[in-house]
């Protein structure tokens, strides 16, 4: 046996020379000729001082694009050298085990007699022993050629630049083209010193200079290399930069004048010296406080500073002894509530002044956010905090708080990241079904804006390729609703009921006046509550079990929800006439959704029947419901409702006539019901559409009787659907001209078939009922292995709907304003615990 090492081809000297083009760029860019590397790295240098005179007014016009260039070609010298250097560096290593093989070959392996034959296993044992150390230095060698691949494929991202500098391959460079502090070629030193030198220039003793540049670029340096983590999902962050945070924060907090972190940020803000440098700094010191406190990073929350854990834990763990006995707000503990909030709307103000990477804020930890969010909603329990005096403080630590997305569903679902309970430091354990409805029905200045936060990630984990935050997301949901819906009580108040106390009975006072739902006050939290409902539509038709509030993941795929739970959610949504009208809109989409060719089921030809049945009639119960508590008049409840629904019609013929342009191969017309969804919840709508079929929209506003969805209806909209559907299949004789009374043309002048009642109403119905029914009846619907008859399908499908939309309906829908509450008493739905 032995020594044989793998060979490397590659020749650091040719790297070199690459890596000298690279600077050849460079000149070419700047117009400067020399020693560009040590001009660019060995210093901080202006920018013009890197541009030669003759084009300095071509350059400092696009100065970003200059930017760019230089910076790309200093990062691809700088993964050249750095490779370079790795491939010197092994073959170097290679050439000193090469030197003990062949010093080992020279003494016989230890052996005076070269007859031994101890020699042979002698050598097998040194020739295993230095292939395997050489078969390490290889396997280290190809992952940092894929690094370096990958690096230069990404191009100069912040990690990839801060290695270079942080390794020695580049100095000055990304600095001087970028003038970002994230490239000041700073290393991590001591912590405390840095914290006692920056202190002097927060309190005004010292106005900012190189060192004080020196200190921020630390701080960028490791908030860019957070955001970076943060946007991969992967930790940037060595543990010797997490602890040079720790003791940074904890120094700064030590030195401070009362020994808070928040003592400081009001000094920065009432510093002129900083005018200049406020924003800069506080994003700065803000940003380590939230990369600190992400564990994802290395961080934590228990690595925080004390008095900003103090603040976060809310106000009855934040005392101040001054003021024991003292002022209005003082107490025998000597807590000032206060100035609790004063101190963290300062806290508020450094966090929301932390950076961005590419539009994506930087976000804490799950802990440090779940823990705030829950702060901020238990303190709307105490009185004094809920006035919109505190509205802006509290929505600007929501605005941070809810960013977190894991932290959003620890609070949600009760458990942390590894499964455990989730308890608040000050607060234990939190009943949602008590939290939620205070922190959505107080009446925000924003109109609930910051708070929606707390659910506006689920529909981008429910829609991931991750089983994980698929269940995050469903479980999630349906804890939100069975806390927002469960419980009548809660229900009553969320739509703005109030009650009172005679004789010893507690009844509703204001059952028969008009009334405000929490929805109509945040109409945000409506936006973000249809946004789950999209995101779900489909498990909003499906059969569920009573009193069920539980996501099953895997293959079943299915959100289990109660259907007055499912009516109420539905009906919060209403409160907001915007979102009710987008919510019109996706229930006609999923109905053609589910009468789509590739949808029905031969086996099962009533599951659309059903499932549509279901929707429509939650729908109209809780437009019908909402319509009726909020206006308290059966009239003007049905102006609305039809008003909702005309502006709903609108919003889907828009969208019909804006997709039947587009080429069937590219816009099947099974695919319609999907597409419509899509452009829906990216409200891709503009209303625009033909006079005539506007008109005939509102017509067909008329028709229903006070909310309901007649059985002829839902035929009509049917048949017209699967019609449509064979015409485009090309698997029917029928043509155009066969069914010339149920075809509309477009602003475009282009045919297509009707997609609905609303499109055809004002015209002869019977006739048009007469021609539907013989087109069904010669026609059958193409299945991939069999077929169906047309006629029987829709036969099937509108017995099966209305027997489904009748059973809903009477059992939850109110028409009067006395009704509500005797619903609410015979409806129970609140799960057995």
């Amino acid at each position: 046996m032995y020594f044989s090492p793998q060979e490397c081809d590659v020749d650091p000297g040719r790297l070199d020379e690459i890596a000298s083009d690279a600077l050849d760029l460079v000149s070419r860019i700047t117009g400067k000729t020399g020693d560009l590397d040590s001009l660019f790295n060995d210093s901080a240098k202006e920018f013009t001082d890197l541009v030669a005179a003759d084009i300095h007014a071509t350059a400092s016009e696009n100065q970003t694009a200059w930017s760019e260039a230089i910076t790309a070609c200093f990062h691809v010298q700088g993964l050249l050298g750095k490779w370079s250097a790795e491939v010197d560096r092994y073959q170097q290593n290679i050439a000193g085990l090469q030197e003990e093989w062949d010093a080992a070959l020279r003494s016989n392996f230890g052996f005076a007699d070269a007859d031994d034959y101890a020699i042979v296993e002698a050598r097998r044992l040194k020739a295993e022993d230095l292939n395997g150390r050489a078969d390490g230095y290889w396997t280290t060698l190809e992952e940092q050629a894929e690094d370096n691949s990958a690096n230069l494929a990404a191009g100069p991202t912040v990690a990839s630049l801060r290695e270079l500098i942080d390794a020695g391959f580049l100095g000055f460079a990304a600095y001087n083209a970028t003038r970002q502090y994230v490239y000041y070629p700073a290393t991590v030193g001591n912590a405390e010193e840095h914290a006692r030198e920056l202190l002097p220039y927060l309190t005004g003793e010292k106005a900012p200079d190189a060192h004080y540049e020196h200190l921020m670029a630390q701080l960028a340096m490791l908030n860019a290399l957070a955001l970076d983590g943060q946007r991969n999902g992967t930790s940037t962050l060595r543990p010797d930069q997490i602890d040079y945070l720790e003791d940074f924060y904890a120094e700064l907090e030590e030195q401070s004048e009362d020994g808070t972190f928040t003592s400081l940020v009001g000094q920065i803000q009432d510093n002129p010296d900083l005018d200049d440098h406020r924003d800069e700094l506080l994003g700065a010191l803000g940003g380590g406080i939230l990369t600190l406190s992400d564990g994802g990073l290395g961080g934590g929350y228990d690595r925080l500073p004390e008095s900003v854990r103090m603040l976060v834990e809310g106000p009855s763990d934040y005392w101040e002894p001054q003021y024991e006995g003292r002022g209005p707000y003082g107490n025998e503990e000597g807590r000032l509530n206060n100035n609790w909030a004063g101190q963290l709307g300062l806290l508020a103000d450094a966090l929301n002044a932390a950076p961005g990477l590419e539009g994506q804020p930087m976000r804490g930890g799950t802990a440090f956010s779940a823990h705030l969010t829950v702060t901020v909603g238990e303190a709307l329990d105490l009185e004094y905090y809920n006035s919109p005096g505190h509205d802006e403080v509290f929505q600007d630590i929501l605005n941070v708080s809810t960013r977190n997305p894991e932290a959003n569903a620890v609070i949600l679902t009760g458990e942390t990241t590894n499964g455990n309970p989730y308890s608040h430091p000050a607060h234990g354990a939190i009943d949602l079904a008590e939290f939620l409805p205070d922190l959505y029905a107080h009446d925000w200045d924003d109109d609930g804006a910051a708070v929606s936060g707390l659910t506006d990630w689920i529909a981008e984990y429910a829609n991931s390729d991750d089983p994980r935050q698929q269940q995050l997301a469903g479980d999630s949901t349906a804890n939100l609703i069975e806390a927002m819906t469960a419980d009548n009580d809660t229900y009553m108040e969320l739509i703005g009921i109030e009650f009172e106390e005679q004789d010893g009975q507690t009844s509703p006072s204001n059952i028969d006046k008009p009334k405000v739902s929490f929805t109509e006050i945040n109409p945000e939290v409506a936006e973000a509550f249809f946004e789950i409902f999209h995101t779900y539509i489909d498990d909003f038709g499906a059969e569920t079990d009573p009193k069920a509030y539980e996501y099953i993941g895997g293959e079943t795929d299915h959100l289990n929800i109660d259907e007055a739970a499912r009516a109420r959610f539905m009906q919060y949504i209403a409160g907001d006439e915007e979102s009710a009208v987008r919510m019109i809109a996706s229930v006609e989409a999923q109905i053609l959704d589910n009468l789509s060719f590739e949808n029905i089921d031969p086996d099962s030809p009533h599951t659309a029947g059903t499932e549509n049945g279901t929707l429509q009639a939650l729908l109209d119960t809780a437009i019908q419901n909402e319509a009726m508590n909020r206006t308290a008049n059966l009239d003007q409840a049905a102006e609305e409702q039809a008003a909702r629904e005309r502006e709903a019609a609108m919003m889907v013929s828009e969208m019909l006539l804006r997709t039947a342009k587009t080429p069937t191969s590219l816009h099947p017309m099974g695919a319609l019901g999907s597409d419509l969804l899509e452009m829906i919840i990216k409200n891709e709508i503009k209303a625009n559409i033909d006079e005539d079929i506007q008109a005939d929209i509102g017509d067909y506003a008329q028709p229903h009787d006070q909310g309901w969805t007649s059985e002829n209806e839902v035929r009509r909209s049917a048949s017209l659907y699967l019609i449509s559907q064979l015409v485009e299949s090309g698997d029917s004789d029928l043509t155009l001209e066969d069914i010339d009374d149920l075809m509309i043309i477009d602003e475009g002048g282009e045919e297509r078939v009707a997609l609905g009642t609303h499109e055809i109403y004002s015209r002869d119905l019977s006739t048009m009922d007469s021609r539907m029914e013989d087109t069904l009846k010669n026609n059958d619907i193409p299945m991939e292995d069999t077929s169906i008859s047309a006629y029987e399908f829709t036969q099937t499908y509108t017995g099966q709907h209305q027997a489904r939309y009748d059973d809903i309906v009477e059992r939850l829908r109110v028409d009067s304003p006395s009704d509500i509450e005797e619903i609410v008493a015979r409806t129970d739905i609140k799960p057995e615990k």
